[in-house]
């Protein structure tokens, strides 16, 4: 395969895994933010954000995302 087009996620993850015939050749092209969509009312709610707060606090975030190789395709919105 002579390229390859991805979301950033995959096309890192991809160029981890066979590093010696796959890179990444450029920047991501217009990142947008993904998140995760719950009612208001949702009683899972306040888990939920508790459990990302408390992924970025520990710097678990950080951690998973260059475990999985995608510290250059991932943009952090929360320091």
């Amino acid at each position: 395969m002579d390229a390859y087009y991805a979301d950033a996620p995959p096309a890192a993850y991809y160029a981890k895994l066979n590093s010696s015939k796959v890179q990444v050749c450029c920047h991501p092209i217009n990142p947008i933010p993904i998140g995760i969509a719950i009612r208001k009312n949702d009683p899972l709610r306040a888990a939920v954000q508790k459990a990302i707060t408390s992924l970025y606090a520990t710097g678990a975030m950080r951690r998973i995302v260059a475990k999985w190789g995608m510290a250059s395709a991932v943009l952090f919105l929360k320091k």
